[in-house]
């Protein structure tokens, strides 16, 4: 069962062309991400590169705090989605959050 939903998710996302993509990327770059989310009760996968990571917080070879980001065009606007990583004591917690820009206006909350 689980196997199945790992495999829809992954066919769903195109992941063999797109994670192939991005690595060539990685390999470019320095450093890519794979970021699943859901949308809609459906498991989606964004595939970032270099420029939509920020690391915010490291120790030596380790990342403790980390941001990603992603713009994508919508009706009428633009999406700007945020998911930032955070290393507690307990784990990382996700925070996410979603701007909309509808036609060339300021992102809202």
């Amino acid at each position: 069962m689980v196997q199945k939903v790992i495999d829809e998710c992954l066919e769903q996302n195109d992941f063999l062309t797109n994670g192939n993509y991005l690595m060539q990327l990685v390999e470019a770059l320095g450093t890519g991400a794979f970021v699943a989310y859901k949308d809609k009760d459906i498991l989606k996968i964004n595939y970032l590169d270099a420029t939509n990571i920020i690391i915010l917080e490291a120790d030596n070879k380790n990342v403790k705090s980390i941001l990603f980001w992603d713009e994508s065009n919508i009706k009428n606007g633009t999406e700007l989605t945020i998911n930032a990583h955070i290393l507690t004591d307990k784990g990382y917690v996700i925070y996410n959050r979603k701007y909309i820009k509808y036609n060339g206006q300021d992102y809202n909350n």
